[in-house]
């Protein structure tokens, strides 16, 4: 007997498909004519990958110790180092674009 999924893997699950449906919208030749909607967007995603990533890592802080447990922790700490990152190049692209 299979047990439904917790609502939160629900959202993940969403933001997953959003995520793969935004990357074949710009797959290919996309012609950006406005950057800074561009960037804005990816600002956007990117800050609510690092939520994501918080939260993530706040869940794992109920999954013990462990090798297993403290690699997740690394790499999401990894991953929202380089979603910040993302974010604020981001940033500072529509900073440009405003100039």
């Amino acid at each position: 007997m299979s047990t439904p999924l917790p609502r939160y893997a629900e959202h993940a699950m969403d933001l997953r498909d959003t995520a793969f449906r935004l990357a074949e919208a710009l797959e290919g030749d996309v012609q950006v004519r406005d950057p800074a909607a561009l960037a804005a967007l990816l600002r956007a995603t990117t800050i609510a990958l690092c939520k994501s990533i918080l939260e993530l890592m706040d869940a794992t802080a109920a999954a013990g110790e462990g090798p297993a447990v403290e690699a997740l922790r690394k790499a999401l700490a990894g991953q929202d180092e380089s979603a910040r990152a993302l974010a604020e190049a981001a940033q500072k692209l529509l900073g440009l674009q405003r100039d």
